[in-house]
């Protein structure tokens, strides 16, 4: 591995920290209930990419590893971004020593070990565990499989160990939830795993994490832990610089006599201390006693964010209205919407350019978990005429419904595909939000997605040709009239062949169609979308989309997922929109 690829990772992993952070801080109930895992992680890693970036193109990875645990360790702050520091400075040290692939075991081993004595009062249910997994895990892959396929293995160890921790620790198990630091880690690993297979596409749903992310804490359990936040209400950071190396220990058990939750990180001479009390002035005090100088310290009262998570977590109950809407990733919504919606979404991966349907036992499984929070549950899955995903979900549907016959669970053939899919999750959750029923929800959506048309101008006739839905005669004949093919999606969901139109006035084909698809009672341009290449196209047909239609803004410009473009390939224009009812 290069330079250049082993930053664009660590980039990568910060980003998708960032994207979950919020729902990494609403599940956050251990130590303290205070919302703030996802935020110290994220900031931990935005401290690696920073030292990263002052770096000069040309360095090499010595420079890496050395950036990486100067970054870490600057930035790191909370008990999560502490621990995670040390786990990746431990790392990084190994590294140091004998960048390979063969020492790679050896370095998770020594990280996780690192991390577990850097704790004061390690316990089980936590990111340790998911620590220990992973290097247990790593010795029994032989090196000749490859680092995809080791990486393959660390993401399912992961999300594994996390699903663990729930039954290993009682808070957890009272909120059914897991831990969120472990949960952190897992989304790290597959990051790295997405990098390394290049499997990353815009609003690509990380599925395995987004199931514990969409499942609150027990309401009732989180008031009461709510009220038990006062035991120690300050969380205190401090960096400082010793002289003479300190006995971390000796030090450790002076902290437990004024706090918890004791966390200490060494570099070089500088160390950093993280504890839980009610005095700070006190923990200053033990720091200047063994000769250090306190450098840098953050306070934050543990208090006041406790009282902001149970709002933010209360109003998630309120959205939530008692029904759980799941769906899958060719919805095309950004994380940030799902999880801002509590919208459950499972991922149909893309392996050799062909569509992996959700198999039963995965919607089973999502739909179960959200029943047992009392929740009905309503699924709203890509269309069946193009995946085996919806038939997979109507099964697990019928039998949960044979299981749980006081609650509701219904699952819909959207007939459609990308944001036109979106849109009808995202009304279905509106229209719930609002009082109606789930009945009266579904019914609704039945009826609204026989009026979203997709008209799409398929720009790759190569791309059509090795996927079988264009004949050798028919690629030349385009390619010498310079057409190209036009599809949209039927009323019954599947994709089919309008026509074709000279390549030079496909824009102007796709904005009359969209009028034609309009009427006066029901119309909406719901968005344009296209794949990877076609962005500047989509912005054309933005523009002639207003022109047509006398819309001040047309919707949303979206760049689709991996999914739908395996249906399509590259430089795919299209437009989605709520219009007349399809014939």
């Amino acid at each position: 591995m290069d330079f250049q690829t082993a930053k664009r990772i660590i980039s990568y992993i910060w980003m998708t920290l960032e994207d979950f952070k919020e729902g990494l801080n609403d599940i956050n109930v251990f130590p303290v209930a205070d919302g703030d895992t996802g935020k110290n992680m994220a900031k931990t890693m935005q401290g690696a990419v920073d030292e990263l970036n002052r770096l000069p193109e040309n360095a090499n990875m010595l420079d890496f590893w050395q950036a990486v645990r100067k970054g870490v360790f600057a930035a790191s702050s909370g008990n999560s971004g502490t621990i995670l520091s040390t786990y990746i400075m431990a790392f990084c040290d190994v590294m140091l020593q004998d960048y390979s692939e063969q020492c790679f075991q050896n370095a998770l081993r020594q990280a996780a070990n690192k991390a577990y004595t850097a704790i004061s009062q390690p316990k089980s249910g936590t990111i340790l565990n998911v620590m220990q997994d992973l290097a247990n895990a790593a010795v029994k892959v032989e090196a000749s499989k490859g680092p995809q396929y080791l990486l393959k293995i660390l993401t399912d160890t992961a999300y594994d160990s996390v699903a663990n921790t729930t039954h290993q620790m009682e808070l957890l198990e009272k909120h059914r939830t897991v831990d969120s630091g472990a949960l952190g880690l897992a989304i790290m690993v597959e990051a790295i795993y997405r990098q390394i297979r290049r499997s990353y596409v815009k609003n690509d749903a990380y599925g395995r994490a987004k199931q514990w992310l969409k499942f609150k804490p027990n309401l009732d359990i989180e008031r009461h832990t709510h009220e038990q936040v006062g035991k120690y209400g300050y969380c205190t950071l401090y960096l400082f610089e010793a002289k003479e190396a300190i006995d971390a220990e000796a030090f450790l058990h002076e902290m437990r006599k004024i706090g918890d939750s004791e966390v200490l990180i060494r570099d070089g001479n500088k160390y950093k201390l993280h504890v839980h009390t009610n005095n700070p002035k006190a923990v200053e005090r033990r720091i200047r006693k063994i000769g250090g100088e306190v450098l840098k310290k953050e306070i934050s009262d543990m208090r006041t964010q406790a009282n902001d998570r149970l709002d933010r977590i209360e109003e998630a109950y309120s959205q939530d209205c008692g029904v759980a809407i799941i769906t899958d990733s060719t919805c095309d919504l950004p994380p940030e919407v799902l999880m801002k919606t509590a919208i459950d979404c499972l991922e149909v991966e893309v392996t050799d350019g062909k569509t992996v349907a959700i198999n039963e036992s995965r919607w089973y499984d999502a739909a179960r978990r959200n029943l047992a929070f009392g929740r009905d549950v309503l699924i709203i899955s890509f269309s069946s005429k193009l995946s085996s995903t919806y038939d997979n979900a109507a099964k697990a549907a019928k039998k949960l419904q044979e299981e749980n016959p006081d609650q509701q669970i219904i699952a819909l053939d959207s007939k459609t595909t990308s944001i036109g899919l979106g849109y009808l999750v995202l009304l279905a959750r509106q229209a719930l939000s609002s009082g109606w029923s789930l009945a009266r929800t579904a019914n609704r959506i039945d009826i609204l997605k026989q009026h979203i048309h997709i008209y799409a101008v398929i720009e790759d006739l190569d791309y059509l040709y090795r996927g079988g839905r264009l004949k050798k005669n028919q690629q030349l004949l385009l390619k010498l009239t310079d057409r190209r093919p036009v599809i949209f999606v039927t009323k019954d969901g599947a994709l089919e062949v309008f026509g074709t139109v000279p390549r030079r006035k496909a824009i102007d084909f796709l904005t009359k169609q969209a009028k034609k698809s309009v009427n006066k009672t029901v119309s909406k341009l719901i968005g344009v979308i296209y794949s990877a290449g076609g962005e500047a196209t989509a912005r054309l047909l933005e523009r002639g989309l207003e022109a047509q239609l006398g819309k001040p803004k047309a919707g949303e410009i979206t760049e689709i997922g991996a999914v739908v473009s395996a249906h399509t390939g590259p430089k795919v224009v299209a437009f989605v929109v709520l219009g007349k009812r399809k014939k």
